[in-house]
């Protein structure tokens, strides 16, 4: 999905999916947001885009501690070169009020980051 279209804004973050029903093996987390994710797989998966189901995320962040379970809706699949990216969507959870947090928590760290490079006024080293 464009992202230009999403309501939500995606942050890329290092994360892990747990094995699932769709997969015995563990994946990875490419990005999230309040109400979706991008799974990626180095291996084909199947998924019934009819189905949904609970994901187990481990994330990598200072900010966030433990497992989220999710229950998720797949948006799309893709398969390419033996690799595939299913896009999740993010139906009301256990650990929906944590992943809200958690993004609250990415959404204020992007715009410290903003306001810090719109101080940066030119890139030569000046002497006082």
């Amino acid at each position: 999905m464009c992202a230009k279209a999403r309501k939500d804004p995606r942050f890329k973050v290092l994360g892990r999916v747990e094995p699932c029903e769709f997969s015995a093996l563990s994946g990875s987390l490419i990005d999230i947001s309040l109400h979706g994710c991008r799974l990626h797989y180095d291996f084909p998966v199947t998924v019934d885009l009819e189905s949904d189901y609970t994901i187990v995320v481990r994330i990598a962040h200072n900010s966030i501690t433990g497992d989220l379970n999710l229950l998720c809706h797949p948006a799309w699949a893709s398969e390419d070169s033996g690799s595939t990216d299913i896009g999740m969507t993010i139906m009301r959870s256990l650990d929906t009020d944590r992943l809200t947090s958690f993004v609250n928590e990415l959404e204020i760290e992007r715009k410290k980051e903003n306001s810090i490079s719109d101080q940066i006024v030119d890139t030569e080293c000046q002497f006082v």
